[in-house]
């Protein structure tokens, strides 16, 4: 016997069509609920008493994750890296330290090219005049 929450994507397509101008379809209509309810193992019984003794499932949300300001970190590293940065990038990190939304894939890409670049300046040797 099939359980009438598993039923309920069919007879939700059907039970609209009850409502038709034309008797012909609700007849057949009622035929076809009837089909679905049978080969669940349910008859309209079944169904009458889940619309008048509903079970009230509550469900809880899960709990959204914050979203990561790890961005904001690696565009502050970046502005005080000491690189001279071109205005369209300098830009384009204040305003990652400040968004509080997740960068999209396409903002993450630059940024993590341009800490690439931070990286890259560290790692340079200082020169030395002899």
């Amino acid at each position: 016997m099939a359980a009438l929450s598993d039923l309920a994507p069919r007879l939700s397509k059907l039970i609209p069509r009850l409502a038709s101008d034309h008797e012909g379809e609700v007849v057949a209509t009622v035929a076809a609920i009837r089909r679905t309810l049978e080969n669940g193992g349910l008859d309209l019984h079944a169904l009458a008493d889940a619309i008048g003794n509903p079970v009230i499932v509550y469900r809880t949300e899960p709990a959204r994750a914050e979203p990561s300001r790890g961005h904001q970190m690696d565009a502050r590293r970046c502005l005080q890296s000491g690189i001279t940065w071109k205005p369209h990038e300098a830009e384009f990190l204040r305003q990652m330290a400040s968004q509080l939304r997740r960068p999209s894939e396409k903002q993450r890409d630059w940024l993590d090219g341009l800490l690439d670049r931070v990286a890259r300046y560290n790692r340079a040797e200082p020169e030395v005049d002899y």
